[in-house]
């Protein structure tokens, strides 16, 4: 019999959701107890999140911070992983895991995974692109046939760079944080002389 597993090898999904522009912004929080903290496989991009300034039509400030939870409504725009993310199988986060994978929020990332959680197993650059076939149907459905593409090529209506961006998934080794530089020694200050 084999022992479980006490790490798992998922993927980010960025797929399993989309905001009202198109843009992919599935996350999968690591701990629900610390909202926005840190995703797996997923960070802020910060060059192109923005506040937006005011509640959109038909809501006030007021009545957006009631309905959402923040102050100011905002355009969030993610940035997520290619490479598996290992995470504990074990505890409350691995049930927390667990039933992101059934969900299909995350992915597994290799067939032992897929296994030990009872999930299908597809070849994670396949199961991306079903996932976003899935995402891009939904979708149009909602907004009109096309709808994807036509907010895709007014992003950047040469290449559609800005949606590549955020949507093409970048290279990590495991939940992230906002990366801070560190900050730069100061130079040691010397008396005026007069």
């Amino acid at each position: 019999m084999a022992l479980p597993l006490k790490r798992l090898s998922v993927l980010p999904n960025p797929w399993c959701a989309l905001d009202k522009d198109g843009r992919p912004c599935g996350v999968c929080a690591v701990d629900p107890d610390l909202f926005g903290v840190r995703y797996i496989g997923a960070r802020h991009d910060s060059d192109q999140t923005k506040i937006l300034g005011k509640a959109p039509e038909g809501y006030t400030d007021e009545t957006w911070f009631r309905a959402y939870g923040i102050s100011k409504p905002q355009l969030t725009v993610y940035r997520f992983a290619t490479e598996p993310i290992s995470v504990a199988a074990t505890g409350a986060a691995g049930g927390v895991i667990r039933r992101n994978l059934r969900t299909r929020t995350l992915l597994p990332a290799d067939k032992a995974t897929a296994t030990a959680t009872g999930t299908p197993w597809r070849e994670p650059a396949e199961a991306l692109a079903e996932e976003k076939a899935k995402a891009v149907a939904l979708f149009d459905a909602r907004n009109g046939e096309g709808a994807w593409d036509e907010l895709f090529a007014q992003r950047n209506p040469v290449t559609g760079a800005e949606t590549k961006k955020a949507t093409e998934p970048e290279k990590a080794s495991g939940p992230t944080k906002t990366d801070k530089k560190p900050a730069a020694p100061r130079a040691a200050s010397k008396p005026d002389s007069d």
